[in-house]
Protein backbone atom coordinates (compact mmCIF):
# COMPACT_ATOMS: atom_id res chain seq x y z
CA UNK A 1 0.00 0.00 0.00
CA UNK A 2 2.74 2.45 0.92
CA UNK A 3 4.15 2.32 -2.62
CA UNK A 4 0.90 3.81 -4.00
CA UNK A 5 1.85 7.15 -2.43
CA UNK A 6 5.45 7.26 -3.66
CA UNK A 7 4.71 9.90 -6.29
CA UNK A 8 3.22 12.28 -3.71
CA UNK A 9 5.82 12.12 -0.90
CA UNK A 10 9.58 12.62 -0.69
CA UNK A 11 9.93 10.20 2.24
CA UNK A 12 7.88 7.12 3.10
CA UNK A 13 8.40 5.09 6.26
CA UNK A 14 6.78 2.07 7.86
CA UNK A 15 7.54 1.21 11.51
CA UNK A 16 6.13 -1.63 13.58
CA UNK A 17 5.41 -0.26 17.06
CA UNK A 18 4.51 -3.35 19.19
CA UNK A 19 2.81 -3.42 22.62
CA UNK A 20 5.73 -1.47 24.09
CA UNK A 21 5.92 2.10 22.75
CA UNK A 22 9.71 2.53 22.66
CA UNK A 23 10.18 6.14 21.60
CA UNK A 24 13.95 5.81 20.98
CA UNK A 25 13.63 2.66 18.84
CA UNK A 26 10.73 4.05 16.82
CA UNK A 27 12.52 7.35 16.17
CA UNK A 28 15.68 5.47 15.15
CA UNK A 29 13.75 3.34 12.68
CA UNK A 30 12.03 6.38 11.20
CA UNK A 31 15.42 8.02 10.76
CA UNK A 32 16.67 4.99 8.80
CA UNK A 33 14.09 5.79 6.10
CA UNK A 34 15.08 9.46 6.06
CA UNK A 35 18.87 9.58 6.43
CA UNK A 36 21.04 8.15 3.66
CA UNK A 37 23.94 5.92 4.76
CA UNK A 38 22.37 5.79 8.21
CA UNK A 39 24.56 4.70 11.10
CA UNK A 40 23.38 3.87 14.59
CA UNK A 41 25.89 6.20 16.17
CA UNK A 42 23.40 8.07 18.36
CA UNK A 43 21.72 6.54 21.40
CA UNK A 44 20.17 9.62 23.00
CA UNK A 45 16.72 10.67 21.84
CA UNK A 46 17.72 14.34 21.49
CA UNK A 47 20.59 13.58 19.09
CA UNK A 48 18.43 11.29 16.94
CA UNK A 49 15.65 13.87 16.78
CA UNK A 50 18.08 16.63 15.92
CA UNK A 51 19.45 14.60 13.00
CA UNK A 52 15.93 13.65 11.84
CA UNK A 53 14.67 17.24 12.07
CA UNK A 54 17.58 18.52 9.98
CA UNK A 55 16.95 15.96 7.21
CA UNK A 56 13.19 16.60 7.00
CA UNK A 57 13.30 20.35 6.44
CA UNK A 58 11.22 21.22 3.37
CA UNK A 59 10.26 17.59 2.60
CA UNK A 60 6.93 15.75 2.48
CA UNK A 61 6.53 12.50 4.43
CA UNK A 62 4.11 9.58 4.69
CA UNK A 63 4.55 7.52 7.88
CA UNK A 64 2.83 4.27 8.89
CA UNK A 65 2.87 3.33 12.59
CA UNK A 66 1.71 -0.27 12.58
CA UNK A 67 0.12 -2.18 15.47
CA UNK A 68 0.06 0.49 18.17
CA UNK A 69 -1.26 -0.83 21.47
CA UNK A 70 -0.68 1.75 24.14
CA UNK A 71 0.52 5.34 23.94
CA UNK A 72 0.26 8.52 26.03
CA UNK A 73 -0.33 12.01 24.65
CA UNK A 74 3.14 13.21 25.74
CA UNK A 75 4.70 10.30 23.84
CA UNK A 76 2.89 11.30 20.65
CA UNK A 77 4.12 14.85 21.08
CA UNK A 78 7.72 13.74 21.58
CA UNK A 79 7.56 11.41 18.56
CA UNK A 80 6.09 14.05 16.26
CA UNK A 81 8.36 16.89 17.44
CA UNK A 82 11.14 16.43 14.81
CA UNK A 83 8.56 15.65 12.09
CA UNK A 84 7.18 19.19 12.33
CA UNK A 85 10.24 20.41 10.44
CA UNK A 86 8.84 18.77 7.32
CA UNK A 87 6.74 20.67 4.81
CA UNK A 88 3.93 18.09 5.09
CA UNK A 89 3.50 14.90 7.14
CA UNK A 90 0.71 12.34 6.94
CA UNK A 91 0.62 9.58 9.59
CA UNK A 92 -1.41 6.37 9.29
CA UNK A 93 -1.86 4.46 12.58
CA UNK A 94 -3.07 0.85 12.73
CA UNK A 95 -4.34 -0.52 16.01
CA UNK A 96 -6.73 -3.01 17.56
CA UNK A 97 -7.68 -0.43 20.19
CA UNK A 98 -10.11 2.39 19.36
CA UNK A 99 -8.71 4.62 22.12
CA UNK A 100 -5.23 4.39 20.63
CA UNK A 101 -6.51 5.07 17.11
CA UNK A 102 -8.15 8.27 18.34
CA UNK A 103 -5.09 9.48 20.28
CA UNK A 104 -3.66 11.80 17.60
CA UNK A 105 -7.09 13.57 17.47
CA UNK A 106 -6.90 14.38 13.78
CA UNK A 107 -9.15 12.03 11.80
CA UNK A 108 -11.82 9.66 13.10
CA UNK A 109 -10.66 6.04 13.03
CA UNK A 110 -11.81 3.75 10.24
CA UNK A 111 -12.85 0.29 11.44
CA UNK A 112 -12.05 -2.48 8.98
CA UNK A 113 -14.88 -5.02 8.61
CA UNK A 114 -14.63 -8.70 7.72
CA UNK A 115 -15.01 -9.63 4.07
CA UNK A 116 -18.48 -10.67 2.87
CA UNK A 117 -18.91 -14.27 1.78
CA UNK A 118 -18.76 -13.63 -1.98
CA UNK A 119 -15.49 -11.69 -1.63
CA UNK A 120 -14.02 -14.42 0.59
CA UNK A 121 -14.96 -17.05 -1.97
CA UNK A 122 -13.39 -15.01 -4.77
CA UNK A 123 -10.19 -14.59 -2.73
CA UNK A 124 -10.10 -18.29 -1.84
CA UNK A 125 -10.49 -19.33 -5.48
CA UNK A 126 -7.87 -16.86 -6.60
CA UNK A 127 -5.34 -18.30 -4.12
CA UNK A 128 -6.31 -21.93 -4.73
CA UNK A 129 -6.60 -21.97 -8.54
CA UNK A 130 -5.31 -18.67 -9.85
CA UNK A 131 -7.40 -16.23 -11.87
CA UNK A 132 -7.74 -18.50 -14.92
CA UNK A 133 -9.09 -21.44 -12.92
CA UNK A 134 -11.58 -19.66 -10.69
CA UNK A 135 -14.57 -21.49 -12.19
CA UNK A 136 -12.79 -24.70 -13.15
CA UNK A 137 -13.82 -26.88 -10.19
CA UNK A 138 -17.59 -27.18 -9.71
CA UNK A 139 -17.26 -29.55 -6.75
CA UNK A 140 -15.18 -26.96 -4.88
CA UNK A 141 -18.01 -24.42 -4.47
CA UNK A 142 -19.82 -26.14 -1.59
CA UNK A 143 -16.58 -27.14 0.19
CA UNK A 144 -15.13 -23.66 -0.33
CA UNK A 145 -18.16 -21.99 1.28
CA UNK A 146 -17.83 -24.22 4.33
CA UNK A 147 -14.12 -23.45 4.60
CA UNK A 148 -14.55 -19.67 4.43
CA UNK A 149 -17.18 -19.84 7.18
CA UNK A 150 -14.49 -21.34 9.39
CA UNK A 151 -12.17 -18.45 8.42
CA UNK A 152 -14.61 -15.91 9.88
CA UNK A 153 -14.30 -13.47 6.97
CA UNK A 154 -10.64 -12.72 7.79
CA UNK A 155 -8.55 -12.17 4.61
CA UNK A 156 -5.26 -13.52 6.02
CA UNK A 157 -6.97 -16.75 7.12
CA UNK A 158 -8.63 -17.14 3.71
CA UNK A 159 -5.36 -16.51 1.84
CA UNK A 160 -3.36 -18.96 3.97
CA UNK A 161 -5.93 -21.72 3.53
CA UNK A 162 -6.17 -20.90 -0.17
CA UNK A 163 -2.45 -21.59 -0.53
CA UNK A 164 -2.86 -24.92 1.24
CA UNK A 165 -5.63 -25.81 -1.23
CA UNK A 166 -3.39 -24.69 -4.10
CA UNK A 167 -0.98 -27.48 -3.18
CA UNK A 168 -3.86 -29.98 -2.70
CA UNK A 169 -6.22 -29.49 -5.64
CA UNK A 170 -8.21 -32.73 -5.59
CA UNK A 171 -11.63 -33.08 -3.99
CA UNK A 172 -10.52 -35.59 -1.35
CA UNK A 173 -7.78 -33.24 -0.09
CA UNK A 174 -10.25 -30.36 0.20
CA UNK A 175 -12.63 -32.51 2.28
CA UNK A 176 -9.70 -33.64 4.43
CA UNK A 177 -8.69 -30.02 5.11
CA UNK A 178 -12.28 -29.02 5.88
CA UNK A 179 -12.60 -31.94 8.34
CA UNK A 180 -9.33 -31.27 10.15
CA UNK A 181 -9.55 -31.30 13.96
CA UNK A 182 -7.31 -28.23 14.01
CA UNK A 183 -10.34 -26.06 13.21
CA UNK A 184 -11.74 -26.89 16.63
CA UNK A 185 -8.61 -26.10 18.63
CA UNK A 186 -9.25 -22.35 19.03
CA UNK A 187 -13.01 -21.90 18.77
CA UNK A 188 -12.97 -18.18 19.59
CA UNK A 189 -10.21 -17.25 17.14
CA UNK A 190 -10.87 -18.42 13.56
CA UNK A 191 -7.68 -16.91 12.20
CA UNK A 192 -5.54 -19.01 14.56
CA UNK A 193 -7.45 -22.13 13.48
CA UNK A 194 -6.89 -21.39 9.81
CA UNK A 195 -3.22 -20.62 10.33
CA UNK A 196 -2.71 -23.83 12.30
CA UNK A 197 -4.13 -25.83 9.42
CA UNK A 198 -1.79 -24.01 7.03
CA UNK A 199 1.21 -24.35 9.37
CA UNK A 200 0.83 -28.10 9.83
CA UNK A 201 0.63 -28.60 6.07
CA UNK A 202 4.19 -27.27 5.72
CA UNK A 203 7.08 -29.69 5.30
CA UNK A 204 8.62 -30.43 8.75
CA UNK A 205 11.92 -28.73 7.83
CA UNK A 206 10.03 -25.68 6.63
CA UNK A 207 8.07 -25.56 9.89
CA UNK A 208 11.34 -25.77 11.79
CA UNK A 209 12.81 -22.90 9.77
CA UNK A 210 9.74 -20.70 10.28
CA UNK A 211 9.78 -21.48 13.99
CA UNK A 212 13.36 -20.24 14.23
CA UNK A 213 12.40 -16.87 12.67
CA UNK A 214 10.01 -16.23 15.55
CA UNK A 215 13.04 -15.99 17.87
CA UNK A 216 13.48 -12.35 16.90
CA UNK A 217 11.18 -9.66 18.37
CA UNK A 218 7.83 -9.21 16.67
CA UNK A 219 8.10 -6.83 13.75
CA UNK A 220 11.85 -7.34 13.28
CA UNK A 221 13.11 -6.78 9.75
CA UNK A 222 15.20 -9.87 8.96
CA UNK A 223 17.89 -10.02 6.29
CA UNK A 224 17.17 -12.93 3.97
CA UNK A 225 20.79 -13.94 3.53
CA UNK A 226 21.51 -13.82 7.28
CA UNK A 227 18.53 -16.06 8.05
CA UNK A 228 19.64 -18.52 5.37
CA UNK A 229 23.12 -18.67 6.93
CA UNK A 230 21.56 -19.35 10.36
CA UNK A 231 19.31 -22.04 8.91
CA UNK A 232 22.40 -23.64 7.39
CA UNK A 233 24.22 -23.48 10.72
CA UNK A 234 21.38 -25.46 12.33
CA UNK A 235 21.22 -28.02 9.53
CA UNK A 236 17.71 -27.04 8.43
CA UNK A 237 18.81 -26.88 4.79
CA UNK A 238 20.06 -30.01 3.08
CA UNK A 239 21.48 -29.90 -0.48
CA UNK A 240 19.38 -31.89 -2.95
CA UNK A 241 19.41 -32.72 -6.65
CA UNK A 242 22.48 -30.67 -7.35
CA UNK A 243 21.18 -27.64 -5.44
CA UNK A 244 23.26 -25.95 -2.78
CA UNK A 245 21.90 -25.42 0.71
CA UNK A 246 21.70 -21.70 -0.09
CA UNK A 247 19.39 -22.44 -3.02
CA UNK A 248 17.15 -24.55 -0.79
CA UNK A 249 17.01 -21.63 1.65
CA UNK A 250 15.89 -19.29 -1.13
CA UNK A 251 13.17 -21.79 -2.04
CA UNK A 252 12.03 -21.89 1.59
CA UNK A 253 11.67 -18.11 1.65
CA UNK A 254 9.72 -18.13 -1.62
CA UNK A 255 7.30 -20.77 -0.31
CA UNK A 256 6.83 -19.03 3.05
CA UNK A 257 6.03 -15.80 1.23
CA UNK A 258 3.69 -17.59 -1.16
CA UNK A 259 1.81 -18.99 1.85
CA UNK A 260 1.67 -15.51 3.46
CA UNK A 261 3.71 -16.51 6.52
CA UNK A 262 6.31 -13.84 5.81
CA UNK A 263 5.92 -10.31 4.46
CA UNK A 264 8.59 -8.75 2.20
CA UNK A 265 10.00 -5.45 3.52
CA UNK A 266 12.64 -4.77 0.88
CA UNK A 267 14.23 -6.82 -1.88
CA UNK A 268 16.62 -8.34 0.66
CA UNK A 269 14.56 -8.46 3.85
CA UNK A 270 11.28 -9.70 5.31
CA UNK A 271 9.32 -9.93 8.55
CA UNK A 272 6.86 -12.38 10.02
CA UNK A 273 3.25 -11.27 9.92
CA UNK A 274 2.29 -10.27 13.48
CA UNK A 275 -0.41 -12.94 13.81
CA UNK A 276 1.92 -15.55 12.33
CA UNK A 277 4.55 -14.60 14.92
CA UNK A 278 2.01 -15.09 17.73
CA UNK A 279 0.89 -18.44 16.33
CA UNK A 280 4.37 -19.86 15.81
CA UNK A 281 5.54 -18.80 19.27
CA UNK A 282 2.47 -20.46 20.79
CA UNK A 283 3.55 -23.70 19.11
CA UNK A 284 7.22 -23.48 20.08
CA UNK A 285 6.74 -25.54 23.27
CA UNK A 286 9.24 -23.37 25.19
CA UNK A 287 12.03 -24.14 22.72
CA UNK A 288 12.31 -20.45 21.86
CA UNK A 289 12.53 -17.52 24.26
CA UNK A 290 12.93 -13.78 23.72
CA UNK A 291 13.79 -11.40 26.57
CA UNK A 292 12.56 -7.88 25.84
CA UNK A 293 12.76 -6.30 29.31
CA UNK A 294 13.82 -7.02 32.87
CA UNK A 295 10.36 -8.28 33.78
CA UNK A 296 10.57 -11.12 31.24
CA UNK A 297 13.84 -12.61 32.46
CA UNK A 298 12.50 -16.07 33.42
CA UNK A 299 13.93 -18.59 30.98
CA UNK A 300 12.45 -22.09 30.46
CA UNK A 301 14.76 -24.97 31.38
CA UNK A 302 14.65 -26.73 28.00
CA UNK A 303 15.34 -23.67 25.89
CA UNK A 304 17.03 -24.20 22.49
CA UNK A 305 17.06 -20.67 21.06
CA UNK A 306 17.47 -17.54 23.18
CA UNK A 307 17.38 -13.86 22.15
CA UNK A 308 18.09 -11.07 24.66
CA UNK A 309 17.29 -7.53 23.66
CA UNK A 310 20.23 -5.16 23.82
CA UNK A 311 20.71 -3.57 27.24
CA UNK A 312 19.00 -6.37 29.16
CA UNK A 313 20.81 -8.67 31.57
CA UNK A 314 19.47 -12.15 32.08
CA UNK A 315 19.01 -13.44 35.58
CA UNK A 316 22.26 -14.50 37.24
CA UNK A 317 20.80 -17.85 38.23
CA UNK A 318 20.38 -18.87 34.57
CA UNK A 319 22.60 -21.72 33.48
CA UNK A 320 21.95 -22.85 29.90
CA UNK A 321 20.93 -26.41 29.23
CA UNK A 322 23.12 -28.41 26.84
CA UNK A 323 20.23 -28.20 24.37
CA UNK A 324 20.88 -24.47 23.76
CA UNK A 325 21.75 -23.96 20.09
CA UNK A 326 21.20 -20.20 19.50
CA UNK A 327 22.21 -17.24 21.67
CA UNK A 328 21.86 -13.60 20.63
CA UNK A 329 23.01 -10.42 22.38
CA UNK A 330 24.11 -12.05 25.62
CA UNK A 331 26.49 -10.63 28.20
CA UNK A 332 29.28 -13.19 27.90
CA UNK A 333 31.86 -13.75 30.61
CA UNK A 334 34.74 -16.25 30.50
CA UNK A 335 33.85 -17.39 34.00
CA UNK A 336 31.27 -16.57 36.64
CA UNK A 337 28.04 -14.60 36.32
CA UNK A 338 25.60 -14.38 33.42
CA UNK A 339 26.47 -16.75 30.58
CA UNK A 340 29.56 -18.88 31.04
CA UNK A 341 31.16 -19.91 27.75
CA UNK A 342 31.57 -23.46 29.02
CA UNK A 343 27.79 -23.66 29.44
CA UNK A 344 27.14 -22.90 25.77
CA UNK A 345 29.74 -25.14 24.20
CA UNK A 346 27.18 -26.70 21.83
CA UNK A 347 25.79 -23.41 20.49
CA UNK A 348 25.75 -23.22 16.68
CA UNK A 349 24.53 -19.62 16.19
CA UNK A 350 25.91 -16.79 18.32
CA UNK A 351 25.28 -13.05 18.06
CA UNK A 352 27.44 -10.64 20.11
CA UNK A 353 27.47 -6.89 20.71
CA UNK A 354 30.53 -4.75 21.40
CA UNK A 355 33.17 -5.86 23.88
CA UNK A 356 31.42 -9.19 24.52
CA UNK A 357 33.43 -10.42 21.53
CA UNK A 358 36.57 -10.35 23.71
CA UNK A 359 35.17 -13.20 25.81
CA UNK A 360 35.92 -15.47 22.85
CA UNK A 361 39.55 -15.44 23.99
CA UNK A 362 38.48 -18.27 26.30
CA UNK A 363 36.32 -19.88 23.65
CA UNK A 364 35.41 -23.59 23.78
CA UNK A 365 32.81 -23.07 21.00
CA UNK A 366 34.02 -25.74 18.62
CA UNK A 367 30.50 -26.41 17.29
CA UNK A 368 29.81 -22.80 16.32
CA UNK A 369 28.74 -22.39 12.69
CA UNK A 370 27.50 -18.76 12.61
CA UNK A 371 29.01 -15.79 14.45
CA UNK A 372 27.43 -12.34 14.20
CA UNK A 373 29.38 -9.36 15.56
CA UNK A 374 27.98 -5.84 15.80
CA UNK A 375 29.25 -2.52 17.18
CA UNK A 376 32.71 -3.83 18.07
CA UNK A 377 34.87 -0.71 18.50
CA UNK A 378 38.42 -2.11 18.29
CA UNK A 379 40.54 -1.99 15.14
CA UNK A 380 41.06 -5.76 14.96
CA UNK A 381 38.97 -8.78 15.88
CA UNK A 382 40.40 -11.04 18.61
CA UNK A 383 42.78 -13.75 17.40
CA UNK A 384 40.73 -16.34 19.29
CA UNK A 385 38.11 -16.26 16.52
CA UNK A 386 40.56 -18.33 14.49
CA UNK A 387 40.00 -21.24 16.92
CA UNK A 388 36.39 -21.64 15.79
CA UNK A 389 37.29 -24.49 13.49
CA UNK A 390 33.75 -25.25 12.21
CA UNK A 391 32.71 -21.64 11.63
CA UNK A 392 30.89 -21.21 8.30
CA UNK A 393 29.63 -17.62 8.53
CA UNK A 394 31.27 -14.55 10.08
CA UNK A 395 28.89 -11.60 9.75
CA UNK A 396 30.16 -8.19 10.86
CA UNK A 397 27.86 -5.15 11.07
CA UNK A 398 28.24 -1.58 12.36
CA UNK A 399 31.91 -2.10 13.32
CA UNK A 400 33.10 1.23 11.98
CA UNK A 401 36.53 1.19 13.69
CA UNK A 402 37.49 -2.26 12.42
CA UNK A 403 40.54 -2.20 10.14
CA UNK A 404 42.25 -5.59 10.36
CA UNK A 405 41.33 -9.25 10.42
CA UNK A 406 43.13 -11.69 12.74
CA UNK A 407 46.52 -12.94 11.54
CA UNK A 408 45.46 -16.60 11.40
CA UNK A 409 42.09 -16.09 9.74
CA UNK A 410 43.15 -18.62 7.10
CA UNK A 411 42.82 -21.33 9.77
CA UNK A 412 39.04 -21.07 9.40
CA UNK A 413 38.99 -23.64 6.61
CA UNK A 414 35.19 -24.08 6.78
CA UNK A 415 34.45 -20.36 6.51
CA UNK A 416 32.21 -19.77 3.50
CA UNK A 417 30.66 -16.38 4.17
CA UNK A 418 32.77 -13.57 5.62
CA UNK A 419 30.49 -10.58 5.18
CA UNK A 420 29.60 -7.27 6.73
CA UNK A 421 28.24 -3.78 6.35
Amino acid sequence: MIFLFSQFFDVMAWVYVSPKFDIIRITKEISEFVVENHRNGFDGISKIQEMLQKELVGKTMFLVLDDVWNVQQNEWEMLFLPLRAAKLVRVLVTSRNDAVAQAPHIVSPHRLQVLPEHECLKLLYNCAFGVEGMTAKEWSLDIGRQIIKKCGGLPLAVKCIGRVLYCNKDQYSWWEILSSELWESDELDPIFCALKVSYYHLHPKLRESLLFCSLFPKGSQLRKISIIYMWMAHGFLQPKKGKRAEDVGEEYLVELQMRYFIVPCTKNSFRLHNVIHDLVRSLSMDKIHTIMDEQSSHIPDKIQHLYIRRGNNICQSFRPDKRLRTLFNAALRPHGSFVDLNDISLVRVLGLIGSNVLALAHSPLKHLRYLGITEFNDKMLPESICLLCHLQTLEITHCYHLRYLPTNIANLVNLRYPCGN
